[in-house]
C-alpha cells in the first residue's frame, strides 16, 4: 500500500492481524483487495510472471510514482513507457502477485 501510495479506507483483519480484505483509496477511486481465500474461490497465480487481471490506475505523475514504488521494493514488471493508448504506463506487482498498471495521460500533440 505504501509502495503505491494508496490510502487505507478500511481494513478487516484476522486474529493475527493479517489483512483479509481492505478498501484502498486511489485519488477519487476505491479498490478492494485481499489475499487468496478458498472460501471465496480466490487464489494467487502460481507463476509470478503471469496475472489473471491487471488493475488500471491513473496517477498524476507516473515517473514519480514509479520511483516511489521501485524505492519501496515493489516488483516492477515493466518500466515506464508510452503506450499505444496515449498513456505513459508502467506495471508493478504487489506482494500477493496482483499486477497494477499505473498510467498518466500524455498529450499526443507533444
Amino acid at each position: 500500500m505504501d509502495a503505491f501510495g494508496f490510502e487505507v479506507k478500511s481494513a478487516f483483519r484476522d486474529d493475527q492481524g493479517e489483512v483479509l480484505t481492505a478498501q484502498l483509496r486511489a485519488g477519487e477511486g476505491v479498490v478492494m483487495i485481499g489475499p487468496g481465500m478458498e472460501g471465496f474461490g480466490t487464489r494467487g497465480v502460481e507463476d509470478p510472471e503471469w496475472a489473471t487481471t491487471r488493475i488500471f490506475v491513473y496517477v498524476d505523475d507516473v515517473d514519480a510514482h514509479y520511483e516511489r514504488s521501485r524505492a519501496a521494493g515493489a516488483r516492477i514488471v515493466s518500466e515506464p513507457a508510452v503506450h499505444f493508448s496515449d498513456n505513459k504506463i508502467y506495471v508493478a506487482a504487489d506482494r500477493g502477485g496482483q499486477q497494477w498498471i499505473f498510467a498518466e495521460p500524455i498529450d499526443p500533440k507533444g
